[in-house]
């Protein structure tokens, strides 16, 4: 008998710094799973051009593309199979939104977006609808689930990925407790988190909450042997935002440049604060920002590195730090969510406090400078991941779940 598509909501697809994602969504499909995709936004050119991602693209419903016309049809539809379904989801999503205007308003911008999954997935025979991240994607797949619901027709199963704590620490707009009520499942990819979705979800709903680790295809990031060079690399990768810390990494730049101690740093990514930490490293010849990568390009930036840095501010467990450790280059990382529960200190990666280039530049130079060090650390870091973000074992966990 043939599973009925599974809807995915995400914020942004193909996204290069979320290969876990795409690494999911293939694994479904490897599997004789049809999974129908939703993006909140449009990729970046450069993804949107390459033609390895180039497909993906084409397949992608992007649900602001169409503007009010898109949200037209679907509206009608609901209208008239059951008027008072429209009704009912309607007063939930402005009531979601409490006694704030500004709220109210993007609710109701949810809602239509959530009219545009619901239509698409009950034309097509979804019945769950898996949304990663806690904010905006989950509250789009909570409304669309919840007019299948009240419909009797379309999605009506709710499945939700949160990476981190601080995606539903704006409880007002998140509504974690709403959603925890509605959903079949919550999936948190660090105990941290997990921790952190119990302080918003009523207990008798903390039943639905597990762990399920992100896992990285060890074979595509294969151990590599030790790797010189002159002058060394550093290397971060992820999207350029504030909660990363990139500017801390710079400050500890300056701080090593100071020392003397010759090294360079290449940054993979893009995001809102791009252009700003471009002209902040205006006067640092040391730091090459690369844009965006595609996967094998990243893991190749991985490989040459000999030092690889994540000083954010706050994470779930982030899926470069396991990419660097499986190709054995060193990690220097900071100590906030749930990134000890990877990179421990001494033994898997160097750990600082978050926003203390002092400490940073200190662990950089050390590792920099003691190679047998970073050999140790790569030795354990990879069996790390082999032992708990191995996707041959976490992907199954998960695609259970889905499978309901």
């Amino acid at each position: 008998m043939t599973r009925p598509p599974i809807g995915y909501v995400l914020t942004q697809h193909p996204r290069t710094t979320q290969t876990f994602i795409s690494a999911e969504i293939d694994a479904l499909r490897d599997r004789g799973q049809e999974v129908v995709v939703f993006a909140l936004n449009e990729p970046s050119p450069d993804v949107r051009r390459n033609p390895v991602t180039a497909a993906e693209v084409a397949q992608t419903t992007y649900l602001k593309q169409g503007g009010l016309r898109a949200v037209l049809g679907p509206l009608l539809a609901c209208a008239r199979i059951r008027p008072a379904a429209l009704v009912t989801v309607a007063l939930i999503a402005l009531r979601s939104g409490g006694f704030d205007l500004r709220r109210i308003v993007w609710r109701m911008f949810h809602l239509a977006e959530a009219l545009i999954v619901w239509d698409r997935c009950r034309r097509l025979g979804v019945r769950t609808i898996h949304a990663h991240f806690g904010q905006t994607t989950s509250t789009v797949g909570w409304l669309a689930t919840r007019i299948g619901h009240h419909s009797g027709t379309g999605p009506s199963d709710l499945v939700i990925t949160v990476h981190c704590g601080t995606e539903v620490e704006d409880v007002a707009e998140t509504v974690p407790g709403l959603k925890a009520r509605d959903a079949r499942a919550i999936v948190a990819i660090s105990d941290h988190t997990r921790s952190q979705l119990m302080r918003h979800v009523a207990p008798q709903h903390w039943e639905k909450i597990s762990v399920i680790r992100c896992g990285i295809d060890l074979d595509f990031f294969e151990m590599q042997p030790t790797r010189e060079a002159d002058p060394p690399r550093v290397l971060f990768v992820g999207r350029l935002d504030p909660v990363k810390g990139v500017s801390v990494l710079l400050a500890a730049v300056r701080l090593l440049v100071e020392r003397g101690v010759r090294f360079e740093v290449d940054i993979v990514g893009s995001g809102s604060i791009e252009d700003a930490l471009r002209h902040e490293a205006a006067d640092l010849p040391q730091v090459t920002f690369l844009g965006e990568q595609p996967p094998s390009e990243v893991r190749s930036a991985l490989v040459r590195a000999q030092v690889f840095c994540l000083p954010s501010f706050d994470e779930g467990i982030p899926v470069s730090i396991m990419e660097a450790m499986a190709v054995g280059t060193p990690v220097v990382a900071t100590a906030v969510a749930g990134v000890p529960e990877l990179a421990v200190d001494g033994e898997t990666a160097l750990v600082v406090p978050a926003g203390n280039e002092v400490a940073l530049a200190d662990a950089l130079e050390r590792i920099l400078a003691d190679r047998d060090l970073a050999a140790r650390l790569t030795r354990s870091g990879r069996q790390r991941v082999e032992e708990r973000h191995d996707a041959v074992r976490t992907l199954p966990e998960l695609l259970g779940l889905l499978d309901g």
